[in-house]
């Protein structure tokens, strides 16, 4: 979901210190932002962090749900991955829940 059509959004760090792409590859800042504002639930998007089992896995570790599968179990057990699998397990409908 755009930023502008949630309900809330946060900067990630301070103005200027990431780029647009680098604040949204800042997954410790991200869970950190969450567990301020008690989020209980994380949606990785469907690009970079989403195919990121330690992204996932500091998700669960801080005690937070990543909404959006593979979860990192999933992530692991297709590592080495190329991106055509990853393309092609995105479209898939049947991820473990």
């Amino acid at each position: 979901m755009h930023r502008q059509k949630a309900d809330e959004a946060y900067e990630i760090g301070h103005r200027g210190q990431y780029t647009p792409v680098g604040a949204y590859l800042a997954g410790d800042e991200i869970i950190k932002i969450a567990l301020q504002h008690q989020v209980n639930m994380i949606h990785p998007g469907y690009g970079f962090l989403s195919e990121n089992a330690e992204f996932a896995k500091n998700v669960e570790k801080a005690g937070l749900i990543v909404s959006h599968p593979p979860l990192p179990k999933t992530i692991y057990a297709f590592l080495p991955a190329t991106p055509l699998l990853l393309i092609l397990l995105r479209r898939c409908s049947s991820f473990p829940t």
